[in-house]
């Protein structure tokens, strides 16, 4: 790669939050994927919900039917900057599933600080040397019925790097942006197919 290519790639991170749509179209292109105006049909993930402000990129990609790849920045109210960057692969489900979190304790994201109030379960097996769970007091029951080993083992191939939030027909895996770019958008549309599917197939048989 030479000066100017690194120089580029630089710049792209740097200032992801004011050229979404350079940047979007690049990755259109590398990977294949159809690029779309958000238009309103995003939503922030609770994970953020409390942190400063929140804005959603302009683009995204529809990697599948109801799965979207996009980008969202933080920043604190007092500041001027957006100054957190996070992919997020959003999905969206025909059938409700119950409000959880499955919390990397590995990666920056910093769920447990947010969701603090929400009760930590204690994962079976060596699944908690990796994961926080956290659930609803009111919801134990409902949750442990859906997670399961097939469910904790396509989300252990990515431990180091996913956050997942569900709660009713959505469902979002969320990584902090980093750099190279790249890596996070291949990360994402590695693990998000995987997990999407399963996520789906659990909330077919699920019931309340």
């Amino acid at each position: 790669m030479n000066v100017l290519n690194i120089y580029n790639k630089f710049m792209e991170f740097a200032f992801a939050g004011y050229h979404d749509k350079q940047l979007f179209n690049r990755l259109a292109s590398k990977y294949k994927i159809e690029l779309k105006n958000h238009n309103n049909e995003l939503t922030i993930p609770p994970l953020i919900n409390s942190v400063g402000t929140q804005r959603i990129g302009e683009f995204y990609l529809l990697v599948a039917p109801n799965q979207k790849l996009y980008r969202f920045y933080t920043k604190v109210d007092n500041n001027t900057e957006f100054a957190g960057a996070y992919w997020v692969y959003e999905l969206s489900l025909k059938h409700e599933l119950p409000y959880f979190i499955i919390d990397s304790i590995f990666n920056t994201v910093g769920i447990e600080k947010i969701f603090s109030d929400f009760q930590e379960v204690q994962l079976e097996g060596d699944f908690s040397e990796f994961f926080k769970l956290y659930i609803p007091t009111h919801d134990q029951i409902s949750v442990l019925s859906v997670i399961g080993p097939d469910l904790m083992q396509k989300i252990y191939e990515f431990w180091d790097q996913i956050d997942l939030i569900v709660a009713g027909k959505k469902a979002w895996m969320v990584i902090r942006s980093g750099w190279p770019i790249d890596k996070d958008v291949e990360i994402m549309l590695k693990a998000g197919p995987i997990i999407s599917e399963e996520l789906i197939h659990r909330s077919k048989s699920f019931r309340p």
